[in-house]
C-alpha cells in the first residue's frame, strides 16, 4: 500500500516473505488489530486457502497457519472479520460456473490470542565488546523451511525475534567473515525463551600441525605455510614443538597448508574455511614421504669378474632402518633398492659359501652416484682379506667395542666355511721402532684371536701372527697412508 505522510508519497513496501507464499485474494484484519486474515492461493495450487497470523514485538508476523486446516477443494477468499466470527465466500473450484457462497467460522481462542514467545540478545565478537552484525534465520525442523528472518544491530548487536509457543524451530546465526552457530528451540515443552543472551562468533581459528616422517613416524622439523586462495597471501606457522606447528587463519576463505623439508617430498592439504564454521581450534596431521634415490650394488668375483649371487644388507646409521636383498634375489649379482636421499649406510655383504664378507660405509650427503661394484675375495688358499673398522686404544692390544661387529662377522663366515683354516695378521705403521712394533702388532693379532675362540672358533682352525711394520700395503708419507697400513686381515691358510 501507498501511505501519505505530509503530501509525500512513500514507496510501498512487501510484508515478510512468510506471508508472501502465493497469490493473495483478499485480507482482514480483527477488531484487536492484532491477528491477520487474508486468502492465499499457494504456487501450483489451483485452490486458494484461508490463513491467519499473528502481530508480535516489532511489528513483526508470526509464521501464518491454515484457518481451516487441509484444502478440501474449494476456493476460499475476500475473508472479513467481525468480532468472533471470520466471515468468506466459497466457491467449488473443479466447478465450470464458478459459483459461490458466503460462509463463516467461528474464530478460536488461538486465532486470537495465539501464545507467542519473544527472544531478545545480543551478538558481539568472541572475547570483546564488538557488535557483529548477523543474520538470525528460523526454520522448520522437518522441512527447514525458512520461517522467519532476522537481524542484529549493526550499533549495539541486539537481535529481537519471535516464535509461537506451540512449535519448534532450528535457529541459524550467521555473519560474513564470521563463524556459524545453531541452536534448537523447543517451544512445545519449554514455552520460555530458549536463545542465548550473548550470542559470541569468532573471526579467526586456530590450526595446530603436526608433520612427520611417513615411514618412520618422527616428528619432521619442516616449513610450514598457509596460502589463501582468495588472494594467495601467505601465513606463517609458529613453530611449537618438534615437528609441531601452530597457525591463526581468519574466516571466509579457503587455504592450501604446505609443508616442505629437506630431501623430502612436498605434500599439501586443502583446508575449508569458505563455508560455515562451528569450531575455534583444529588439529591436522600431514605426513612427508622422503625422497629416494634408485642404487644399485654389483658384487662380483674379485679374481674373475663373474657375478655373485649374495645378501646384500644395508643399515641405515641416521634412524632404524634396514634394507635387505636376499641371495635369491640379487639376480645377476645385481642388488636393487631404492635409499632415503642424505642418509649413511653401513653395507654388508657376504653369506654365501666360499666368499669372504665385505663391509663399507654409503654416504648419500656426498655419494652423488648410485651404483657400487663390491669385489668378494674367493677363499681359496693364500687369499688375504682386510678387516674393516678394526680398532686399538693408543699404544695398547685392547680391543675397542666398535670392532666386535666386524668381528663377530667373521665368526660367522668361519661357521658358513667350517673345514676352513686361517692367520690373524696385525700390522703396524712405521711410527716408532721396528721392534716395538712387532711386539705390538703381535699382542693385537693374539687379542684379535682370543676373542674368536671366546665366541666359539676352534683354536685349532685359527693362529695369530704379527708383522709390526714390514709388510706395508703404501708408503708410510701421509697420516691417511699410515691408517691404511694400520690393519688387521685374515689369510686362508687352506681347508681340513
Amino acid at each position: 500500500m501507498l501511505k501519505k505522510m505530509k503530501n509525500i508519497w512513500k514507496r510501498a513496501m512487501p510484508v515478510n516473505n512468510a506471508l508472501n507464499t502465493g497469490f493473495v485474494q483478499g485480507v482482514s484484519i480483527s477488531e484487536d488489530m492484532l491477528t491477520f486474515f487474508y486468502a492465499m492461493r499457494p504456487e501450483k495450487k489451483e485452490a486458494s486457502e484461508l490463513m491467519f497470523t499473528r502481530v508480535s514485538v516489532g511489528n513483526t508476523w508470526l509464521i501464518p497457519e491454515k484457518v481451516l486446516g487441509d484444502n478440501d477443494g474449494y476456493d476460499y477468499f475476500s475473508p472479513c472479520a467481525v468480532r468472533d466470527q471470520l466471515y468468506f465466500i466459497r466457491s467449488n473450484s473443479k466447478k465450470q460456473d464458478g459459483v459461490g457462497a458466503i460462509y463463516f467460522v467461528m474464530l478460536n481462542e488461538k486465532m486470537t490470542s495465539l501464545p507467542i514467545v519473544n527472544e531478545r540478545g545480543d551478538v558481539k565478537k568472541l572475547g570483546t565488546n564488538n557488535s557483529i552484525v548477523a543474520d538470525i534465520v528460523l526454520h522448520d525442523p522437518t522441512s527447514f523451511k525458512v520461517l522467519g528472518r532476522y537481524k542484529s544491530d549493526k550499533w549495539n548487536g541486539v537481535y529481537h525475534l519471535t516464535g509461537q509457543a506451540s512449535r519448534d524451530y532450528i535457529a541459524e546465526v550467521r555473519s560474513d567473515g564470521y563463524s556459524y552457530n545453531s541452536f534448537i528451540l523447543d517451544y512445545k515443552s519449554n514455552p520460555t525463551s530458549q536463545m542465548p543472551k550473548h550470542i559470541e562468533l569468532f573471526d579467526t581459528i586456530r590450526l595446530a600441525m603436526s608433520i612427520y616422517d611417513s615411514e618412520i613416524f618422527r616428528p619432521l622439523d619442516s616449513k610450514v605455510i598457509a596460502v589463501r586462495v582468495s588472494d594467495k597471501a601467505i601465513f606463517r606457522s609458529v613453530k611449537i614443538g618438534e615437528g609441531y606447528y601452530l597457525f591463526s587463519l581468519p574466516l571466509g576463505s579457503d587455504y592450501n597448508i604446505i609443508a616442505t623439508s629437506n630431501r623430502f617430498v612436498e605434500n599439501k592439504f586443502l583446508f575449508k574455511l569458505d563455508g560455515d564454521v562451528v569450531f575455534s581450534r583444529f588439529e591436522r596431521q600431514l605426513p612427508l614421504t622422503p625422497m629416494k634415490r634408485d642404487y644399485t650394488i654389483k658384487v662380483v668375483d674379485a679374481e674373475t669378474g663373474a657375478p655373485v649371487m649374495v645378501n646384500v644388507v644395508l643399515d641405515n646409521m641416521n634412524r632404524e632402518e634396514q634394507v635387505t636383498v636376499l641371495s635369491d634375489k640379487c639376480v645377476g649379482g645385481l642388488a636393487k633398492m631404492k635409499l632415503r636421499e642424505g642418509d649413511r649406510y653401513e653395507l654388508t655383504v657376504g653369506g654365501v659359501r666360499g666368499y669372504s664378507f665385505h663391509n663399507r660405509e654409503i654416504d648419500l650427503t656426498k655419494d652423488k652416484g648410485n651404483e657400487l661394484v663390491v669385489e668378494l675375495i674367493a677363499l681359496r688358499a693364500g687369499a688375504s682379506v682386510r678387516l674393516n673398522n678394526i680398532s686399538f686404544a693408543t699404544a695398547s692390544a685392547d680391543l675397542e667395542a666398535d670392532s666386535y661387529v666386524e668381528l663377530d662377522r667373521l665368526v660367522k663366515m668361519l661357521e658358513e666355511n667350517p673345514s676352513l683354516r686361517i692367520e690373524i695378521a696385525a700390522h703396524t705403521d712405521n711410527v716408532g721402532n721396528a721392534k716395538y712394533n712387532m711386539k705390538l702388532s703381535e699382542r693385537r693379532a693374539a687379542s684379535v684371536l682370543n676373542y674368536l675362540i671366546d665366541c666359539g672358533v676352534s683354536m685349532y682352525k685359527i693362529k695369530s701372527k704379527g708383522y709390526g711394520m714390514t709388510s706395508p700395503l703404501v708408503p708410510n708419507d701421509s697420516e691417511e697412508n699410515k691408517a691404511i697400513n694400520r690393519r688387521v686381515e685374515f689369510k686362508i691358510l687352506g681347508e681340513e
